[in-house]
C-alpha cells in the first residue's frame, strides 16, 4: 500500500464528503479511492469513516487523525512545490477563498490569463463572505478585506479598494441629495453589514472624522447585494467601487458626500507560515497584485 497516496484519497473524501467527489477532483475512480481508504483503515485496524448509501462522515478517531493526515499531505506537497519551482514551472491544486463580490468582479476576471500563464495549476474558488479558517480547511490563500494580524499567517496587501456612497437618480430626484453627513439623518439606506455591523458610516469634515449613525431601511450582508437595493431606489448606499463602477458609468447611480468619504478599504491576500516556499502561491498571488494595477 502507498501510505501517503492512500492519506491523501483520505483528507479528499473527508474535505468532500463523497468518495465520488474526492476521486474526480483526484482524477482516479470512485472504486479505487475505495479501496484505498479501506486498505488504510485497515492498516490502522479503525474505522475512519462511517459510509451510508447517501453520506461519508468521519467517525471521532477519523475526525482527530484527519487533522494530522492533511498537515502531512500538505507538508509532502509543499516540499514537492518548493522543488518544482526551482526547477520547474509550479503546479499542482490552488485553494482560495475570497469573498464574493472581489471574487466575482475581480478575481476571476484575472484567473484565465493566470491559467494560461500556468498551464499546470488547477484552481478550486470558494465564493463566500464568510471568514474561512485557512488552516483548518485547508485553504492555500485566502483573500481578505482589512485583514487583522494573524502569527500564523503571512499577509500580503493586494490593493486600495474604495466603499463609495451611492444612490439611484430616481431616489435623489424623490428625497434631494445630502451635502453634509449630517443630513443623512432625512434619508433612508442601506446597511452593508459585513462591514458595518453598527450601522454607523464614518466620514472626514474638515480634516476629522465624523461618525454618523444612519438611518436603516435594510442591512444586507455582500455588497452585490447593497447595490442592487440601491439600484432600486430603496435608499442611499455604502457600495463596493468595483460593484457599482459601470453603474455609475452608465448613470444608473450616483455618487454623494464624495468630497468626505472615508471608505477606503486595503485588500489582502493571507496564507499559512508553512506554504510561503509553495511555487503556486507566490505566482498567484504576484499575478493578482499586477491585475489589480491595471484596473
Amino acid at each position: 500500500m502507498d501510505t501517503l497516496e492512500a492519506m491523501r484519497v483520505f483528507s479528499a473524501v473527508a474535505e468532500q464528503g463523497s468518495f465520488s467527489e474526492a476521486a474526480r477532483r483526484l482524477g482516479m475512480s470512485k472504486a479505487l479511492a475505495s479501496k484505498k481508504v479501506a486498505q488504510l483503515e485497515e492498516h490502522l485496524g479503525v474505522r475512519l469513516l462511517n459510509r451510508t448509501t447517501r453520506h461519508v462522515g468521519l467517525t471521532e478517531t477519523g475526525a482527530a487523525y484527519r487533522e494530522r493526515c492533511a498537515a502531512l499531505v500538505a507538508e509532502v506537497d509543499e516540499a514537492h512545490d518548493m522543488v518544482r519551482s526551482r526547477h520547474g514551472a509550479p503546479r499542482g491544486v490552488l485553494k482560495v477563498a475570497a469573498p464574493r463580490a472581489f471574487g466575482e468582479d475581480v478575481l476571476i476576471p484575472a484567473m484565465a490569463s493566470f491559467l494560461d500563464a500556468y498551464p499546470d495549476i488547477s484552481l478550486t474558488l470558494t465564493l463566500d463572505e464568510r471568514r474561512v479558517d485557512i488552516i483548518g480547511e485547508g485553504y492555500d490563500v485566502a483573500i481578505r478585506v482589512d485583514d487583522m494580524p494573524d502569527s500564523s499567517l503571512i499577509v500580503r496587501k493586494i490593493t486600495d479598494f474604495p466603499y463609495l456612497i451611492c444612490a439611484s437618480p430616481d431616489y435623489l430626484a424623490a428625497h434631494g441629495t445630502p451635502q453634509h453627513p449630517d443630513d443623512l439623518d432625512r434619508h433612508k439606506c442601506v446597511v452593508l453589514s459585513s462591514v458595518n455591523p453598527t450601522g454607523h458610516w464614518s466620514f472626514t469634515v474638515d480634516g476629522e472624522t465624523l461618525r454618523v449613525q444612519v438611518p436603516t431601511r435594510v442591512r444586507v450582508n455582500t455588497a452585490r447585494g447593497v447595490a442592487t437595493l440601491v439600484r432600486g431606489g430603496l435608499g442611499l448606499g455604502l457600495c463596493l467601487w468595483s460593484t457599482v463602477c459601470e453603474d455609475l458609468t452608465e448613470g444608473r447611480l450616483v455618487r454623494v458626500l464624495e468630497d468626505c468619504e472615508f471608505y477606503d478599504r486595503s485588500i489582502y491576500a493571507a496564507y499559512p507560515h508553512s506554504r510561503h516556499l509553495s511555487g503556486k502561491v507566490r505566482v498567484f498571488v504576484d499575478h493578482l497584485i499586477d491585475h489589480c494595477r491595471t484596473i
